[in-house]
């Protein structure tokens, strides 16, 4: 099928309005107007600039802890965490030039810039390699001789500390300048981490030279220009289990050899071959999924574009494009060594957003809910690898919580489970008490992912090896924190997350959020074991449990209860909170569905009465859960809310400050729109707006690793063909009023790399 171009356009750079220390400036050029590359390894926001070019490196590994200064206020919710690599700095002198244009093409991953200045038109291409570890820019004008040009390789925020004097998180390092090479080395001293960056100029024409800390271009055709970057860090269970910070990385040397290595390999390459495996690389992910709603694409830029949808000018070109974004996003964050954070890979600031932590209450989680659906389940690896190396320390976490809260139910030293808080980075993770503002349900929250990526993969060497292992481990510990009450297994010390009742996070007993996690988790479990034909009689213990966990129950007001003691909606907690933990169990759980409608109507009790406006990611939440309940048109009111009050000029969503999760969660809430389902059943169109009365998408994924083609004409499907990764039966359900070509084989087998046509072309 054909696909409009994705392209984010802009008739002007971004604006000078700097603040390079933290998130406190409401306009910061950084978070809405800068343009994000990545390739898995680091980040790097382009800014399109004409006087002097910024372009702002990340490297997810080059990280302080979270920390809350003892002296000094907290900004806006700003600490430590993710620390910037560096500022590239280019002088081109060119303010006033004319005919100006700025791209970043979805399709390639690629960022140009061009302009007019003096009757010279220069041209700036960028792009950030996976498989070469390098960003590229190459910079040219039309006329021999004309590209002129210093650039400068800047370690931002050097200093004996970062927030305060004495939190043991300074950083330090030095730029040296020789031949056509800017090379950059330091430390930051809390965890020990060494960092090495290499910046090299390569001229077409003219010469290089250098000119104190910066190299400078005279009298060139055109430029290239090499930049890349590494740390010390290694994943690994010791740098979990370390107890003394400054040892976690005291066995990883100075990555020297490996960044002189790189940027040798590039120079090596040359712009042609570098941009040629960049293309190959990137194209075999990006390019797997299409989607169309018939829309030409819009003259509008993209910025233009927005700003006609928030003041109600729908543009179902802008909305694919927004899906697509999140699916670019993914394969710029998640290829490599850590999974995407908070900001996904990228930071420019001292003290970052939350840290750019990996937060478990939900934050994390929407991160990889859109893999499956977007057929990019390969990029939920480098969670799996993350939890494989924090898991010694989460089995810990769970000694000891189980030693403080039941210490009659305590086994040996690893026997407990596993747990974690809220709260992940590349160095520790958050253990877990009966203080904590969300329950122990954030540990099945998590552990679900794993049921996830084999159910949209089919995975059975990952499911038999770690999947099933880490899920019936998480519910060896939901066994000894369920305490027998009223006839039901309840978790004894349970939050739902984040929600205050009269001024303190509110504590109870089996409140829906764990609830209906222990159920999930418990259900999977024995999933897992039927797929793997494992007979386990701790699974037969489980399945006997099941039917005594009350995840769903209805109030006063018909809604779904967030705690047991509810009466009315929100007689205890808050109407309109950002989370809505207590629907988890719709989405991304199961336990919610037609097989009990009265279920399904309380849970839009409880959205309608949440309210449609609300936080990015939380709106993203509430889009899911609205198209699980196969309303498209509330879904559609969603989309609609979350562009317009969260979505910021790059398209990056806005918390505020900046949340990729919001991103990430939108994406899966339009596959969600167009495929859905579960426990063998697939939903084509499950939740279609009457504004996508006419469209068609190929490539995306179903539960059970199905691949489907689909058209559909005024909510009738006119082609539909599908395709599986492994051996696979599923119940297909279309919209009422559709029917496949032979209406009496509803039930469908495939075998791997089998494709049928259901719906010849009408």
């Amino acid at each position: 099928m054909k696909q409009s171009s994705m392209r984010l356009t802009y008739n002007r750079p971004a604006p000078v309005i700097d603040d390079f220390l933290s998130c406190s400036t409401p306009e910061c050029a950084w978070e809405k107007y800068s343009l994000p590359l990545g390739n898995g390894f680091f980040g790097a926001n382009v800014f399109g600039r004409l006087g002097t070019e910024r372009v702002q490196i990340s490297d997810p590994t080059l990280t302080n802890p979270y920390y809350t200064p003892k002296t000094i206020p907290r900004r806006r919710s700003c600490a430590s965490g993710v620390n910037s690599m560096a500022e590239l700095l280019f002088d081109f002198g060119h303010e006033g030039a004319e005919n100006y244009e700025m791209s970043l093409s979805l399709d390639d991953a690629v960022h140009t810039v061009r302009y007019t200045h003096e009757g010279v038109t220069y041209t700036r291409e960028c792009f950030t390699s996976h498989p070469d570890r390098v960003f590229v820019m190459r910079v040219s004008a039309d006329k021999p001789g004309a590209l002129s040009f210093s650039v400068r390789n800047v370690i931002p925020f050097l200093g004996e500390y970062n927030v305060e004097p004495g939190d043991g998180m300074g950083k330090s390092g030095e730029v040296k300048a020789s031949g056509n090479t800017l090379s950059a080395s330091g430390r930051m001293e809390y965890y020990g981490i060494l960092f090495e960056n290499r910046l090299r100029v390569i001229n077409n024409g003219g010469r290089v030279s250098i000119n104190s800390d910066s190299l400078t271009v005279e009298g060139a055709d055109s430029a290239l220009i090499l930049f890349t970057c590494a740390t010390n860090y290694e994943l690994s269970q010791r740098v979990f289990t370390e107890p003394e910070h400054e040892k976690k990385l005291g066995f990883s040397p100075a990555p020297t050899e490996l960044v002189d290595g790189l940027i040798n390999s590039a120079e090596a390459k040359g712009y042609d071959a570098l941009l040629e495996s960049h293309l190959r690389d990137y194209h075999a992910l990006f390019g797997r999924v299409k989607f169309s709603l018939y829309e030409d694409v819009p003259a509008d830029t993209t910025d233009v574009l927005l700003e006609k949808y928030k003041k109600g000018e729908r543009s179902p070109y802008f909305e694919i494009l927004l899906y697509h974004f999140g699916r670019y996003l993914m394969i710029s964050a998640s290829r490599t060594l850590l999974p995407a954070h908070l900001q996904g890979i990228w930071n420019a600031f001292a003290d970052s957003p939350w840290s750019c932590g990996y937060w478990h209450n939900i934050n994390l989680q929407m991160n990889y809910w859109s893999v499956g659906s977007a057929n990019l389940s390969e990029l939920f690896i480098p969670y799996i690898n993350y939890a494989k190396a924090y898991m010694p320390l989460a089995e810990q976490n769970a000694d000891a919580y189980v030693a403080e809260s039941y210490p009659d139910k305590l086994s040996e030293p690893g026997k407990n489970g596993w747990i974690i808080g809220t709260g992940g980075w590349p160095y520790k993770i958050d253990g877990f008490s009966s203080r904590s503002h969300s329950g122990p349900g954030t540990g099945a929250f998590t552990a679900l992912l794993f049921w996830d990526y084999y159910d949209f993969t089919r995975d059975t060497a990952f499911l038999r090896d770690f999947g099933y292992p880490a899920l019936r481990s998480m519910a060896t510990l939901y066994k000894k924190v369920l305490i027998k009450r009223d006839g039901a297994y309840l978790v004894e010390h349970s939050a739902s997350p984040e929600i205050e009742h009269n001024g303190s996070y509110y504590h109870t007993v089996g409140c829906a959020f764990d609830q209906q996690m222990v159920y999930e988790c418990f259900r999977r479990v024995i999933d897992s074991a039927r797929v793997l034909e494992i007979s386990d009689p701790f699974v037969d213990e489980l399945e006997a449990m099941l039917p005594y966990l009350d995840p769903v129950l209805i109030g006063d007001d018909g809604q779904v209860k967030e705690f047991r003691e509810e009466t009315h909606y929100a007689s205890i907690g808050e109407p309109h909170h950002r989370h809505i933990s207590h629907l988890v169990g719709l989405y991304p759980g199961t336990v919610i569905n037609e097989r009990h409608p009265e279920w399904i109507k309380a849970a839009q009790v409880t959205l309608d009465r949440r309210g449609d406006r609300t936080h990015c990611w939380a709106a993203a939440h509430r889009m899911l859960l609205w198209a699980r309940c196969g309303r498209g048109d509330r879904t559609m009111d969603l989309m609609r809310s979350l562009i317009q009050n969260n979505v910021m000029d790059n398209l990056w969503d806005r918390h505020p400050p900046f949340q990729i999760d919001g991103n990430f969660g939108y994406t899966a809430g339009v596959g969600e729109m167009l495929l859905g389902g579960s426990d063998g059943i697939i939903r084509v169109l499950p939740a279609l707006p009457k504004e996508w009365g006419r469209g068609e998408f190929s490539g995306l994924v179903a539960r059970g690793g199905v691949e489907f083609d689909c058209r559909w004409q005024d909510g009738r499907v006119t082609y539909l063909a599908a395709r599986a990764k492994a051996d696979v039966t599923f119940e297909l359900r279309l919209p009422e009023g559709n029917t496949l070509d032979n209406p009496e084989q509803s039930i469908i087998t495939l075998k791997p790399g089998e494709r049928k046509v259901l719906i010849a072309e009408r």
